[in-house]
């Protein structure tokens, strides 16, 4: 994406281990286009599943994903 010209990283002032990432431009143009189509999509793979199961579902998958973000080193010290 930042090939393409969509995004822009900018390394962070309060940890120099991270990267900030904001849209150029280009990619504010992108999104505002995407957007609606990726709510028609999310709308089409909800249907017919109960609003309260989806919300569990991305709880748990919410907290997998912080579980693989998390620093591996405490699991191996």
């Amino acid at each position: 994406m930042t090939k393409a010209g969509l995004i822009r990283r900018q390394r962070n002032a309060e940890d120099r281990r991270k990267q900030n990432v904001h849209l150029t431009p280009e990619g504010e143009r992108l999104k505002a286009e995407l957007l609606p189509i990726a709510g028609r999509i999310n709308t089409l793979a909800a249907e017919g599943i109960d609003p309260e199961e989806l919300r569990i579902t991305l709880s748990v998958l919410r907290r997998m994903s912080e579980n693989l973000s998390r620093d591996t080193s405490e699991e191996t010290a």
